[in-house]
C-alpha cells in the first residue's frame, strides 16, 4: 500500500509519500507518518478527514469491522469517509495520483523491498512537485510553483 497526501487546491504531493506493509500490526501509526511529518498538532487533526476508495483493505466497516487504521484515525479525532460506489469524482485527485504514480513506477525496474520501493517514490515526488506542469493549475505551473 502506498500512503500519500495531496493538496486539493495545489496539487502538490506533501512528502513523505510511503509505501507500507500492508501486513504489519503498525500499518496505522505508519500511515500517519505522512501527517505527522508536517507537525499537525493533534489538537488540529479533527480538521482532517480520510477519504478512502470502498475497497476492504482500508475501510471494512461496511462488512461491520473496524480496521486499525479507522480505529487509530477515529481515536485521534479524525473522521473517516468513504467515496459513493460508482461515483468517479469523489475520488478523482487521489485516482489521477495514483495513475501517474504507478505509470512511472511500471517504467522502472521492480522494487525489492520497501526501501528500494521508497528510494523509488522519492524520485518520482520530487520529479511531481517541481519538473512537470500541473494541467489543473494556472499556466500549467508545477504544484511547488502553486
Amino acid at each position: 500500500m502506498i500512503v500519500e497526501k495531496v493538496d486539493s487546491a495545489t496539487a502538490l504531493s506533501q512528502p513523505p509519500v510511503r509505501p507500507i506493509d500492508w501486513c504489519t500490526p503498525c500499518t496505522a501509526h505508519h500511515a500517519w507518518n505522512a501527517y505527522e511529518v508536517y507537525c499537525v498538532p493533534r489538537s488540529e487533526l479533527s480538521r482532517y478527514r480520510l477519504n478512502s476508495d470502498n475497497g476492504d483493505a482500508l475501510i471494512p466497516i461496511r462488512r461491520g469491522i473496524t480496521s486499525e487504521l479507522v480505529a487509530y484515525a477515529n481515536s485521534l479525532g479524525v473522521a473517516t469517509i468513504t467515496g459513493k460506489p460508482y461515483r468517479p469524482t469523489t475520488q478523482g485527485k487521489n485516482e489521477r495520483f495514483h495513475s501517474t504514480l504507478f505509470k512511472w513506477l511500471k517504467k522502472r525496474p521492480f522494487a525489492k523491498d520497501l526501501a528500494e520501493l521508497q528510494a523509488q517514490v522519492d524520485v518520482f515526488d520530487q520529479a511531481y512537485n517541481t519538473q512537470r506542469g500541473h494541467q489543473s493549475l494556472e499556466d500549467r505551473c508545477t504544484p511547488q510553483e502553486a
